[in-house]
């Protein structure tokens, strides 16, 4: 009997994508890259890794409930749908100002000067986006920002960030955009697995969770 066919040391799965090799993804990046709109981002920082991998089904799902404005969805309807992205957006805000002062606002911090983005675009750990919604946009921004923030806090002294609520906080923010995407896939009946690596509450050292951001995002109803 004939053996299955591996590649790089291991069986394909039956109904699974081959997964690709670094130099098609970078060749598949640079393609992207052309693109209007298209955002690139090479995460640092754990939570931005995670995050940066469930904006993919967001932006398709978000895609998908703006198609279905009028008919059959009012804009009412839609508006209600994506409400969990948008408490989440108001929630990172507010998280990056706090952290990060109002210079992590700025456009500076996306880094959009084309060589910049042409260097980031041929990192093995790059991810270009082309975002079909402000919403998906904005996400993708905020990421960007956060992922600067939470490495310089990763630069302090130990004992600083033990006293520093703002890691939890972030984790926080982690587990309130999986909650706002899953909503937000469930109203455009887009399937939604969520990332791996993904930390649950329960996972964390004794004491009690940050209070005030993430909270309104995770709570957030579905239309």
């Amino acid at each position: 009997m004939s053996q299955p066919e591996k590649n790089n040391g291991r069986v394909p799965q039956p109904g699974r994508r081959a997964r690709m090799s670094q130099e098609e993804r970078r060749a598949q990046n640079l393609d992207r890259l052309q693109q209007y709109g298209s955002q690139v981002i090479v995460p640092r920082a754990p939570e931005t890794r995670v995050m940066i991998r469930m904006v993919y089904p967001l932006n398709k799902a978000l895609t998908k409930l703006r198609r279905l404005i009028g008919m059959p969805l009012s804009i009412a309807a839609v508006m209600k749908a994506i409400e969990p992205i948008q408490l989440w957006l108001t929630d990172v805000r507010a998280w990056l100002v706090q952290s990060g002062g109002e210079f992590i606002m700025t456009s500076t911090v996306l880094g959009n000067e084309p060589a910049q983005r042409m260097r980031l675009a041929q990192h093995p750990d790059a991810h270009v986006i082309i975002p079909q919604t402000d919403e998906t946009r904005l996400v993708v921004e905020a990421l960007i920002r956060m992922d600067q923030v939470l490495l310089m806090l990763r630069m302090v002294s130990l004992e600083s960030i033990q006293q520093d609520g703002r890691l939890k906080q972030a984790l926080e923010l982690v587990q309130g955009l999986n909650a706002a995407v899953g909503q937000v896939c469930q109203s455009a009946q887009i399937d939604y697995q969520e990332p791996k690596g993904l930390r649950r509450p329960e996972e964390e050292s004794k004491g009690s969770p940050a209070s005030g951001v993430g909270q309104s995002s995770t709570h957030a109803a579905v239309a």
